[in-house]
């Protein structure tokens, strides 16, 4: 039952491009309002990184970086564990970062992201997604909107 609903069955909700601006617009201004100012914005793909495009225009940060981490298999099917596909190869030494998702299900792909983040020697990380489900075992230091049910997002 990896989908939270019995196999087979599972809630789905159908978000427009809209909404994911909107949610994004909301982001930006909690980032605005914590003073938090990235150099870097990194992006988890694939969903992660429309969001992490919408934040560096809003904030008016150039460097966008990508970071591509596996964790889903068959739609709403979790695989046993997040892979880091494609590992950065760049300097981030005394950088403050902003690693960036769509949402959190189990939260794994941002732990994974933040843990190798980490290792390129930022000065400093911050997490953020548009939709943070409440049963995910991480909540990013910032994100939009709660969704206290387990629904696919789509």
């Amino acid at each position: 039952m990896a989908n939270g609903q019995g196999e087979g069955k599972f809630g789905c909700e159908l978000r427009t491009w809209g909404d994911m601006w909107d949610l994004s617009k909301v982001v930006a201004g909690k980032l605005r309002e914590s003073s938090y100012r990235p150099d870097f914005i990194i992006g988890i793909t694939r969903g992660g990184w429309i969001p992490a495009v919408n934040l560096s225009d809003l904030l008016g940060v150039r460097d966008l970086l990508s970071l591509k981490v596996e964790h889903w298999g068959i739609t709403a099917t979790a695989d046993k564990r997040a892979r880091l596909k494609f590992p950065l190869k760049v300097d981030l030494k005394d950088k403050k970062v902003l690693i960036v998702d769509d949402l959190t299900d189990t939260g794994e792909s941002l732990k994974l992201s933040l843990r190798h983040v980490k290792t390129l020697n930022p000065r400093e990380v911050r997490t953020a997604a548009l939709i943070h489900k409440s049963i995910s075992r991480f909540t990013p230091d910032y994100y939009a909107e709660v969704v206290r049910e387990w629904v696919w997002i789509i």
